[in-house]
């Protein structure tokens, strides 16, 4: 697949799932990141405003423009989303001349660019819907009205798409309840950055004690409650916390984030491997409730590269790694599951096959695949 004009609205969360997805298909294609949160009033726009910005050959990111004013009013507002669009899509489609146009959708609120479809079908259009986790619930209220909401549009992306992919067995199953005709993809690593990382010597921990470590968003999907007990239990041990802080902090993680055997920081993407690799055993200690249970976290392969024993709370989709996973559901069996993880060096074999499986959920290979699978949509 290539020589098409590829939109995809970015997540703006911590997985960037859609940089990652629009680096490998601009390979081949030129890929739009669609930027409509912050758009850019007609009216007010100034030699400064840049609409495009080129990020690197054949991928630009491209802000909302909005022709007409008074879009306090939800008409007006609505109006001036489709016309920036449309605007985008001849400029790729006509200006660009590219073979054909595919809307990629990473998020069921999206749904309002589905809705303009019988106008995009004169450009030769495509909708696919990328499903990475399960947006139909939050954190915490599962009948809350923005679930309601959230459920009822991804209802309507995955009935209407032309294609509806899933990076997991779990949310296969789910997307099946509303259409059978899924495709299954690879979760999206990122092999060439984990494969072309360095021994980085810059971020050393001490080696006086074994290493419990997690990479990733320091936010409300952990168990802060778990971690500090098992901190606080367990001055034989250090925990290393790596990843950016969601900001407001909540007062016990704040208490934890002070304990002596607690090490936090963040670093550079292409670090991430060195620091990893000093980790004795991984985990993902994500609070147990339905939106972190039906979820694949992608630094499940980030673990699984560099060849370390994981422990997790309950997450359906690693079931089916159990060779590797071991799942604690509550702060007993973590005890007692690191305890004995500790006490045994891991398995030179294991850690081949790991690396195995995660080089066959490289961001290349998802690609691949979806490529693959779109060339058949008629």
């Amino acid at each position: 697949m290539q020589n098409n004009f590829i939109i995809i609205p970015p997540l703006h969360d911590t997985s960037n799932f859609a940089l990652e997805t629009a680096i490998v298909l601009a390979k081949k294609n030129l890929v739009v990141l669609y930027e409509h949160t912050l758009p850019v009033s007609l009216f007010s726009l100034n030699r400064k405003d840049k609409l495009f910005q080129n990020i690197k050959k054949n991928l630009y990111l491209f802000r909302s423009v909005h022709f007409l004013p008074l879009e306090r009013f939800s008409v007006i507002y609505n109006l001036n989303r489709a016309l920036s669009l449309l605007a985008l899509v001849f400029w790729g489609k006509v200006i660009q001349r590219k073979r054909r146009t595919i809307f990629w959708l990473l998020h069921p609120s999206f749904v309002w660019m589905l809705h303009l479809r019988e106008i995009f079908l004169l450009f030769n259009t495509k909708f696919l819907y990328d499903c990475v986790d399960f947006f139909s619930v939050d954190y915490q209220k599962t009948l809350s009205r923005k679930n309601i909401l959230a459920s009822k549009n991804e209802a309507t992306v995955v009935k209407k798409s032309d294609l509806v992919t899933a990076n997991s067995y779990t949310l296969l199953r789910y997307c099946k309840t509303l259409r059978k005709d899924v495709q299954l993809v690879p979760q999206g690593f990122r092999l060439q950055s984990f494969a072309s990382s360095k021994q980085n010597d810059t971020i050393v921990f001490s080696r006086n004690k074994p290493i419990i470590g997690y990479v990733g968003g320091i936010n409300r999907r952990l168990d802060i409650s778990l971690l500090s007990k098992l901190v606080r239990n367990n001055k034989q041990w250090d925990f290393v916390l790596w990843g950016p802080i969601q900001h407001p902090i909540p007062r016990l993680l704040q208490q934890l984030l002070t304990l002596k055997n607690v090490v936090t920081g963040e670093s550079k993407k292409t670090e991430i491997r060195n620091i990893i690799q000093q980790f004795d055993i991984a985990i993902i200690p994500y609070t147990q409730n339905i939106f972190n249970s039906h979820s694949f976290p992608v630094k499940l392969f980030e673990y699984f590269y560099c060849g370390k024993p994981v422990v997790s709370s309950p997450i359906k989709e690693l079931d089916y790694y159990s060779k590797y996973v071991s799942i604690a559901k509550t702060a007993l069996e973590w005890q007692t599951t690191l305890d004995t993880l500790t006490k045994h060096s891991w398995s030179k074999s294991f850690a081949l096959e790991q690396r195995k499986i995660a080089v066959s959920h490289s961001w290349e290979n998802k690609i691949a695949v979806t490529e693959k699978a779109l060339e058949n949509v008629s």
